[in-house]
C-alpha cells in the first residue's frame, strides 16, 4: 500500500508542476494586460495634465540648479498612476519565476521585468538632497502629484 502512494506521488508531481506553470503563465499574461491597458490609461492623464496653473516662479529656482528633480516627480507620480496593477505584475513576476531557466514561463517574466522594471536611483538622490522646504514646495504643487510631461514644464520654466 505504501508504495501505491510513492508512485501515485511520483506521476501527480509533474502533472501538478505543469499546471501551476500553466497557471503562472496566464496569470502573468493577464498582468501583463491589465499593465498595459493601465499604461494607456496613465499616459493618458499625462497629456491632459494642465501644467500652465503650476506657478513657474516658485519652483523655477529649484529647477534650474537641479532640473532632474522633475524627472523623479515625473517618474513618481506616473508610477503611482500605475497602481495596483504595477504591484500585482511585479507579484505576478516573482511567483512566476521558476527554477526552470528554459520554461516559457520564467522566459516571459524575465523579459517582463527586465523590460518593466529598470531602477535609477539618480533623480531621487538628487531630490532627497534639496532642503525639506524645496522638497514640500515640489510635492505640494497638485499637479505634479498626477502624471505630467517633465520635458513640456522644463520648456515651459525656461521660457519664463
Amino acid at each position: 500500500m505504501n508504495n501505491k502512494i510513492w508512485l501515485s506521488l511520483l506521476f501527480i508531481f509533474p502533472v501538478t508542476g505543469f499546471a501551476q506553470g500553466d497557471i503562472f503563465f496566464n496569470k502573468l499574461q493577464n498582468a501583463i494586460n491589465d499593465y498595459s491597458v493601465k499604461i494607456d490609461v496613465c499616459t493618458a492623464s499625462r497629456d491632459e495634465n494642465d501644467l500652465s496653473t503650476v506657478g513657474i516662479k516658485e519652483i523655477k529656482n529649484i529647477v534650474f540648479k537641479n532640473p532632474s528633480v522633475l524627472s523623479y516627480l515625473s517618474e513618481k507620480a506616473y508610477n503611482r498612476c500605475l497602481q495596483p496593477e504595477r504591484g500585482n505584475l511585479a507579484e505576478t513576476i516573482l511567483y512566476a519565476t521558476t527554477k526552470d531557466k528554459t520554461s516559457p514561463t520564467f522566459i516571459l517574466a524575465d523579459s517582463t521585468r527586465e523590460i518593466s522594471f529598470h531602477p535609477d536611483f539618480s533623480d531621487e538622490i538628487i531630490f532627497n538632497g534639496l532642503t525639506a522646504e524645496q522638497q514640500q514646495k515640489l510635492l505640494s504643487i497638485d499637479n505634479l502629484k498626477n502624471p505630467f510631461d517633465a520635458l513640456k514644464l522644463m520648456d515651459r520654466i525656461m521660457g519664463e
